[in-house]
């Protein structure tokens, strides 16, 4: 699977990638704040995340422009106003 690089910016002072492949969309950039994660269990198991640290290059996913805003927005920490002109940038 071969991403192609569409663009290269900074928004809200960091660094902004975004890939396409077929219809789906990867941003590359950097974590806001540090996110310890959240345990998680099935009765089975406990899923302990790794804790990602404020910088730490992080990849969010996107079937559609609407799914990557939300992504962008829950897990990348960015505004509605900023991940709205990442989203643009792929049209």
């Amino acid at each position: 699977m071969a991403w192609t690089h569409i663009f290269e910016t900074e928004i809200g002072r960091r660094r902004v990638e975004g890939f396409r492949y077929e219809s789906h969309l990867k941003v590359v950039t950097v974590q806001k704040t540090d996110y310890l994660g959240d345990a998680d269990s099935d009765n089975s198991y406990l899923t302990i995340p790794r804790p990602i640290l404020a910088g730490e290059k992080i990849e969010i996913h996107g079937s559609n422009s609407a799914e990557l805003r939300q992504e962008l927005i829950v897990d990348a920490e960015f505004s509605e106003a900023e991940a709205a002109e990442i989203a643009s940038l792929f049209d």
